[in-house]
């Protein structure tokens, strides 16, 4: 499974960010399913809170029940690819610096599981759950994707 944290530059709204050629930073991160990991993390947490907003525009206050920085806290960081890009969904504008971060993160089996059969594309009763929803791999057009590896002393 894939996680896209999208970020806007200085606070811009995200109408303007997508016509700034540096508007927008999207984090990427794989995740894995995994038996080995604890069941109680933050990640349970975001998948609790996915329940409350199933469909298209629905929106929840997280009042501080998660933090990025808890999700982000098993993630190895220390090796991640960047380079510039376009946003996955239409109008796939070309704004975005992309991170991604090279190893998934190990997720416990019922947490994807949960993630993935909470979210609609548009309403619960379409039933088009938000699932298989990925872009095909775009050509490079002469992007250079550059590679980040912390050195270990």
């Amino acid at each position: 499974m894939e996680m896209h944290l999208v970020h806007t530059k200085n606070n811009m709204s995200l109408e303007d960010a997508r016509k700034d050629p540096q508007g927008l930073l999207v984090l990427a991160l794989f995740m894995q399913k995994s038996q080995r990991v604890y069941y109680f993390t933050p990640w349970t947490i975001l998948a609790n809170l996915l329940v409350n907003i199933p469909e298209k525009d629905d929106s929840w206050d997280l009042n501080g029940e998660l933090s990025l920085g808890g999700l982000l806290k098993t993630a190895d960081k220390s090796s991640y690819y960047r380079y510039r890009g376009s946003l996955t969904s239409p109008d796939c504008e070309e704004s975005v610096i992309w991170i991604v971060l090279r190893k998934p993160i190990g997720v416990h089996s019922q947490v994807v599981e949960k993630m993935t059969n909470s979210l609609y594309f548009t309403t619960i009763e379409e039933d088009r759950r938000m699932q298989n929803n990925f872009r095909f791999v775009q050509p490079l057009n002469g992007r250079k994707v550059y590679y980040y590896q912390k050195l270990k002393h």
